[in-house]
Order: C-alpha cells, then structure tokens, then sequence
C-alpha cells in the first residue's frame, strides 16, 4: 500500500471528493493469466485475449454514504477479489486502400464479499473505418471515422452511481507533404462530434452533475527534416 492508500484523510480539490485511508493494509497479491487466440489471413486478422486475475489483499477505493461539507467521502478498503474478461479486435482489409476495424472489450470485477468493485469501465464496442491512399502520391492522405458505442454500466459497488449507454462519433485526417528530404505531418482530430452529453463511468465528477468534455477539434502539426 502507498501513502495515501495508508494515511490519507482530506479532501482532493481535483475530485471534490474527501478520502480516508486505511492503516495497516497488507501488501496485495495477484495470480494473473492471460490468453492470446489469434486467426490471419490476407484481408481477415482476429485476435481474442482473455484474462483472469486473483488477487489477496486487493485494495480499493470505495465510495460511502457519508459526507463531508456536501462532499462524498471515500473510503480505503481491503479483501480479496476476481477480476476477469476480455478483449476482442476485428480487422478487414475491404481493398487496397480501404478497411475496417471492429473491437470489443469487457471486464467484471468483484470482491470476496459478492459486491462489484467500484470504477469498473463498462463494456465498449467500437466500429471504425480507415482509408489510406497510395503512398507514393505526392501527398498522401489517411482518413478515420469510428464510433464508441459505452454500454451501460449497472453492476457497481454499494453506494456507487450507475451510467446509461452512450455513443461518441470521432473522425479524422492526417495529410503527408513531401520536400525533397523534408516530410510535415498535418493531422485533424474531432471528438464527440455529435456533441453528445455523457457521464464516463470513471469519472468522479459525475455525483456533481458534472458532464465530461462535448465537442472538440485538434490541430498537430508535425515537420521532420
């Protein structure tokens, strides 16, 4: 256990949330397996990972029904825990230039109390499109759209708020200029450009009504000479 996990009893102004640690937690253990599947041919590659861990001692923070000031206290808990899932990514190759992705991934955790550990990431699926031109074209161009379906998220810990399902739209280019030995790298990034109003299940924030980041655009710019 760190220090905080031992000794904390404050609040943390970037989580508006005050915890409570916990002295004398015992050194955690985990047993870990983990598993690779994978299938590849010429336009097809599948890859399936499993994993499952065990853990004595597990440590975790865990919200109460308490409060301090109006604000949540959370609190530095001990006892043994399973976590298992998987991950699972799909790649076609449509043509030369275009394909498609597909990845899934899940996760359960629980302690030996029966209960879900808290701030587990709920199951996320995401589809995506790529297309890549020829690369010796004078600028060649990359472009990407995908979708992260956020299943809803109900299997928390006590005192733990649930998420509802969300959907965030997210597209992309990257333009290649090339100068005899000079090569720039234009690259534009839109998140959530649906705008879409969602409450992340990691989030801290979210007890407070506080909604994660809307819409945004980026520029990177990048010159290798």
């Amino acid at each position: 256990p760190n220090l905080a996990e031992l000794s904390s009893n404050g609040l943390r102004e970037g989580t508006y949330s005050y915890e409570i640690g916990k002295p004398g937690l015992k050194n955690e253990e985990v047993v870990s397996f983990n598993g690779l599947l994978q299938f590849r041919s010429e336009k097809i590659q599948i890859a399936f990972t499993p994993f499952a861990n065990f853990f004595h001692n597990y440590i975790y923070l865990a919200p109460t029904a308490e409060q301090w000031l109006s604000f949540p206290i959370y609190r530095y808990l001990q006892q043994d825990a399973t976590q298992w899932g998987a991950e699972l990514n799909g790649h076609y190759q449509i043509n030369k230039y275009l394909s498609g992705k597909l990845s899934y991934a899940a996760m359960s955790s629980r302690t030996a109390d029966g209960h879900y550990t808290p701030f587990t990431p709920a199951p996320k699926l995401v589809p995506a499109i790529y297309y890549r031109s020829a690369t010796n074209r004078k600028t060649p161009v990359e472009l990407f759209t995908n979708l992260d379906y956020f299943f809803q998220q109900d299997k928390t810990a006590p005192n733990e708020i649930k998420t509802p399902s969300y959907q965030l739209w997210n597209a992309g280019a990257t333009l290649v200029f090339r100068k005899k030995e000079e090569e720039c790298h234009l690259s534009f990034a839109f998140q959530n450009i649906l705008n879409t109003a969602y409450y992340d299940h990691l989030s801290r924030l979210k007890a407070f009504g506080l909604l994660n980041p809307g819409r945004n655009f980026s520029i990177n710019f990048r010159m290798k000479i």
